[in-house]
């Protein structure tokens, strides 16, 4: 011994030698025939007996078994471990690979892992498999599914729900709902309620359908078209028929082109092409036949009938009537006025304010302007007489071929080509003969307050006169 850092003892027993040494504190040895020990501490530790051997080098490797094989484990630190007993085993391959057996009574639970692409555990009862990028298994008593993503994938639960995904096909089924799809072009949902199962289906851009307890839609675009609901019901076959009605009382039926009828409370259309055709609304009501051969509209105080529409036509409205027979006969009557139109005959029309009265267009017009003026005219004017309620008066022959014209202090004469005269109210007057070859005139000018007057005879200037008033 050399207390405190060596010591080596050894005993001899009757069937065995003991030996025990120490060089403190980094070498232990002890060895029997049934146990032995070593440590080189802190790197090496080794350890034998009858039932177990370990050998540890640190932290770099470790190796310990059961000679009953109950226990083992080989560990390379850090890329390797191995443990095993009676109710687990355990590999790692560091950082790929895990490896793990659990046992129990009944059951084995197995989990691998595959860094980053595989998992897999496993049990009497369950099951989980993943292998990316795409495929995922699971099963639990609460799922039961397959996955190849994206184009796969498969569940069934014991709530009876379950999927299936065959892109673009999907399945979906539960308790509440059944989905179906192909994308893009087919969509089925049916949802289940308490009181009521609701269905849609859509066959794009073909097929629409909706049903429930309350609602009805079938669509097969273009052609046909079903909707019903507590309040309305119709069908349709585009463009060649279609009926319906509501609880209000509307309705329609419709033959194209040929029938309709359209019915509600406030009003009616019925027709038949091209015989007939009826329309009522509120108190109005229209008859044709034969589109523009007949037509007939009446109300309270209001009738209007045409034949032929628009040659023929009469109306009649509270204080009105109208009447024609297109391009000849026109007839037009209200409380103010009258009018009377045969062409090219005859022409008449009186209001509160005036008379027309016209033959033939240019033979002779008669105009009484009531209380002012009373005209005449022959041949489209050639000879015109017009009379005035104050006295003054208008003759004319070819306009001032001969004139006589006496209006509002204004007074004109002519006899043409031998005189023109023309006096004013102010003063001013001028006067022509035999062709203009003797002219005078005179202008009062207010910039001299005094009247302007001059002669000419044959165009040419004769004397120039200023007088006062």
């Amino acid at each position: 011994m050399f207390l405190p850092l060596y010591w080596n003892v050894k005993r001899y027993d009757y069937n065995d030698t003991v030996r025990h040494e120490v060089i403190f504190p980094l070498v232990w040895l002890y060895h029997r025939s049934d146990k032995d020990v070593k440590v080189a501490f802190p790197f090496m530790f080794s350890y034998r007996d009858k039932y177990r051997e370990s050998l540890t080098v640190f932290p770099l490797f470790s190796h310990g078994k059961h000679y009953d094989s109950s226990r083992s484990h080989l560990v390379i630190t850090p890329f390797y471990w191995n443990f095993q007993n009676k109710t687990s085993l355990k590999h790692v391959v560091f950082p790929l690979y895990w490896h793990k057996d659990i046992y129990k009574t009944g059951d084995t639970i197995r989990s691998r892992f595959l860094f980053p692409v595989f998992w897999y555990i496993k049990s009497k009862d369950e099951l989980d498999f993943v292998a990316l990028p795409g495929i995922i298994r699971t099963k639990d008593k609460y799922n039961n599914s397959f996955s190849i993503l994206p184009i796969f994938s498969w569940a069934k639960n014991p709530d009876s729900s379950k999927h299936l995904v065959v892109f673009p096909f999907l399945h979906f089924k539960n308790k509440r709902n059944i989905k179906t799809t192909l994308f893009p072009v087919y969509w089925s949902r049916k949802y289940f309620l308490e009181d009521d199962t609701i269905k849609k289906t859509v066959l794009f851009p073909l097929y629409w359908s909706f049903h429930s307890k309350y609602k009805k839609t079938d669509v097969f675009f273009p052609l046909v078209w079903r909707f019903k609901n507590i309040n309305y019901s119709s069908f349709t076959f585009f463009p060649l028929f279609s009926t319906g009605h509501d609880n209000n009382g509307k309705k329609h039926l419709m033959i194209t082109p040929l029938f309709g009828k359209f019915d509600s409370d406030k009003s009616s259309n019925a027709f038949l092409f091209p015989i007939f055709n009826y329309r009522r609304s509120g108190e109005e009501k229209h008859y044709s036949a034969f589109l523009f051969l007949f037509m007939r509209t009446t109300r309270a105080d209001y009738s209007k009938t045409a034949i032929l529409w628009p040659i023929c036509e009469h109306l009649k409205d509270k204080g009105k009537r109208k009447f024609r027979i297109a391009p000849i006969i026109w007839f037009s009557k209200t409380d103010s006025s009258k009018m009377l139109s045969v062409q090219p005959l005859f022409y008449s029309n009186r209001t509160k304010e005036k008379k027309i009265f016209i033959l033939s267009a240019f033979l002779y017009k008669r105009e009484n302007i009531f209380d002012r003026s009373v005209s005449n005219s022959f041949l489209f004017r050639l000879y015109y007489h017009k009379n005035y309620a104050n006295g003054d008066f208008e003759r004319r022959f070819l306009h001032l071929l001969i004139a006589n014209i006496k209006v509002e202090g204004h007074r004109e004469k002519s006899f043409l080509p031998f005189f023109h005269t023309i006096k004013e109210a102010n003063g001013d007057r001028s006067v022509s003969y035999f062709f203009g070859l003797y002219n005078r005139f005179k202008e009062y000018k207010p910039e001299i307050k005094d009247f302007y007057e001059e002669e000419r005879l044959l165009c040419s200037f004769a004397c120039v006169l200023t007088t006062s008033n």
